[in-house]
């Protein structure tokens, strides 16, 4: 029988599927650099390498020196918003470094401040949407030019932004503020949410400077 053959019949017969260890969901943790520089300054495995594991809090080396926490690869991520307090939307294209842990076999994602996961736009951009829309009180689709880098045109320039009503009910997750369901609505949320980050910083420049600034030290 010839090898081919040999396979065509292990497949009728039913052979054995090979298992794979199930990996954790990895983890996110974030790195010194700003989301700009990131790209350059993130060039070498050992400048974002985690100092523990957060899931067993082992150290990143064992004691004679071997690594512990290894590279486990890395992929771009798409960030969207003003790259600065009052400029101009954009996209910015960061690279997530992966690193796994040889003793847990845990994983645990490193990006730049200012990001969350499972989110397009960044922190900061949030933070001022919520500036911008619950205590200026500026429109929705106004918002919307400010922080997001799509143009909207036709029908669907004056709808309302869905995304200002999931970033209000996502607040106390993505900051650390107080629940929204405590309040009466999303704006409302979104203000409080807005108080509470800017309260982080010193009064020192600008409003929106300010919030920017706070979200992205968060």
């Amino acid at each position: 029988m010839t090898t081919r053959a040999f396979c065509r019949a292990s497949c009728r017969q039913g052979a054995p599927t090979r298992v794979l260890p199930e990996e954790a969901p990895p983890t996110l943790s974030q790195n010194s650099s700003l989301v700009n520089s990131w790209p350059k300054d993130n060039t070498c495995v050992e400048a974002a390498r985690p100092s523990h594991c957060q899931s067993c809090e082992a150290p990143s080396r064992n004691r004679r020196g071997g690594i512990r926490i290894q590279g486990h690869g890395q992929r771009l991520r798409q960030v969207l918003g003003p790259p600065e307090a009052g400029a101009a939307p954009g996209c910015v294209v960061a690279m997530v470094r992966r690193y796994r842990c040889t003793s847990c076999g845990a994983t645990e994602d490193v990006s730049p401040p200012g990001l969350a996961k499972r989110y397009r736009y960044s922190l900061p951009a949030v933070a001022s949407a919520f500036l911008l829309w619950a205590i200026w009180l500026l429109p929705a689709n106004q918002v919307r030019d400010e922080i997001s880098p799509h143009r909207f045109d036709g029908l669907n320039r004056n709808q309302r932004w869905r995304s200002l009503l999931r970033w209000a009910c996502a607040a106390p997750r993505l900051f650390g503020c107080s629940e929204p369901s405590l309040y009466p609505g999303h704006r409302e949320a979104a203000m409080r949410a807005a108080r509470w980050i800017r309260a982080t910083r010193p009064p020192w420049g600008s409003e929106r400077e300010r919030i920017f600034l706070a979200a992205q030290a968060i």
